[in-house]
């Protein structure tokens, strides 16, 4: 007779792998034309609507800032509301806001458009909420399935710029926002309604579910303070805020950067692509690496790294091999985003894991929302790039040494 976890003697397929593709998907979408192919757009918007690039990016700015109002309430919601419900909404709006884009008439259309209704989107549409439903699914071996379903932050910055320097002059950049909208409309809401469930049923999974019951102190959902006072989650934070700071600074800005050192736009958008590729390679071994060794040493190494690739840019020059290393190395600062995740779980476990990830996502959101604008600006008052990317690495350094002082003990109940 065949076990409970097994079909005619075979390991059943568990549907927490299902759910992870899922939110690989939706990251995916949400994040693909509106932030990883931002900086390929931004030529386009600044010669038709005649504004200056630092002028849009204060676009992400913005957005920025209010996703990091949003997060605590959004990580809130992510604990107690569906996903499904959240993934549907985010994604029906989602195409909506697609189709507005191809008919911006102005600048400030495009900035307002970047400022009101996408934090709402992308909030609920990203990690946010695709983080606490895969820690649902997995407390065991949780840092490999958080670190595949982060996945989905980078591989959208793998597929689409490529893609989209292509389609551009055979559809000009509206009709690229219009056949990602049919997509999103027609395949990733409807797959996302059928598959998601929100948590495991009793007899799903036993090898990715603990062994016994978190009791109720550890299940209890702290408030945004007792959050913030713990000092594992302090010390994520001195580290999270310049990396994505860095991020963003980078992503933003590396198509017009590299434009302006004499590359096509091609290979400025293939630049991007190994950004997106390294991220997508860190976000992995970041997770492997937490459920081996915790999350400390990782948490350096990748600060490190990112440091170094934002010096090789900032003077690269001409030099196409070093401007890719330095894509390279800057971009394996996505495992944060999983280095993140993990140490929140291991910190608050699963019940409590939405608020304390939302309120980890205020800094990183304000970081993220600072660093553009600053590098674009800096660089029109001073010509070149460098000075931004070095305070960019400086910073990174900064918050690197904090880390020595994270301890990877277990978590303990809230109160003890």
């Amino acid at each position: 007779m065949a076990h409970a976890g097994t079909f005619f003697g075979m390991p059943r397929w568990y549907h927490g792998w299902t759910i992870v593709m899922i939110c690989v998907l939706v990251q995916s979408v949400t994040l693909g034309l509106p932030i990883n192919c931002f900086s390929l757009f931004l030529p386009y918007w600044s010669k038709q609507f005649g504004v200056p690039i630092s002028f849009l990016a204060l676009g992400i700015t913005i957005f920025s800032l209010v996703c990091g109002v949003l997060g605590p309430c959004a990580g809130s919601l992510a604990d107690r509301v569906p996903a499904r419900r959240l993934f549907a909404c985010s994604l029906g709006a989602l195409a909506l806001f697609h189709l507005a884009i191809t008919h911006a008439q102005s600048g400030l259309q495009i900035l307002l458009l970047y400022a009101i209704p996408l934090p709402f989107i992308v909030i609920f549409g990203s990690s946010v909420t695709s983080q606490p439903l895969v820690s649902r699914w997995f407390e065991r071996k949780s840092g490999l399935a958080l670190g595949i379903s982060a996945f989905g932050l980078a591989a959208a910055g793998v597929v689409f710029p490529p893609i989209v320097v292509r389609l551009i002059p055979f559809v000009q950049w509206q009709g690229v926002w219009m056949i990602v909208a049919g997509l999103i409309a027609l395949i990733v809401l409807p797959l996302a309604l059928v598959l998601v469930r929100d948590r495991p049923g009793v007899t799903d999974g036993a090898a990715y579910r603990a062994a016994t019951a978190i009791d109720a102190a550890e299940s209890a959902r702290p408030g945004f303070g007792a959050v913030m006072k713990r000092r594992n989650f302090q010390i994520l934070v001195m580290a999270f805020f310049p990396l994505q700071a860095m991020h963003m600074g980078v992503v933003v800005n590396l198509v017009p950067l590299a434009i302006s050192r004499g590359f096509t736009s091609v290979a400025s958008g293939q630049f991007l692509s190994v950004v997106a590729v390294a991220a997508l390679l860190s976000k992995l071994g970041s997770g492997l690496l937490a459920d081996r060794f915790g999350v400390r040493l990782p948490v350096l190494g990748v600060a490190l790294l990112s440091a170094t690739g934002a010096l090789c840019i900032a003077f690269a020059g001409h030099n196409l091999v070093l401007m890719c290393a330095g894509a390279f190395l800057a971009g394996l600062n996505g495992g944060m985003w999983t280095l993140v995740a993990a140490g929140v779980l291991r910190e608050f476990g699963s019940h409590a894991f939405g608020r304390a990830f939302g309120a980890a996502s205020i800094f990183g959101a304000v970081s993220g929302a600072l660093a553009p604008p600053i590098v674009a600006r800096l660089q029109e008052l001073s010509g070149t790039y460098v000075p931004g990317l070095i305070g960019l690495a400086v910073f990174i350094l900064i918050g690197a040494s904090q880390t020595l002082r994270l301890s990877d003990e277990h978590r303990k109940p809230y109160g003890k």
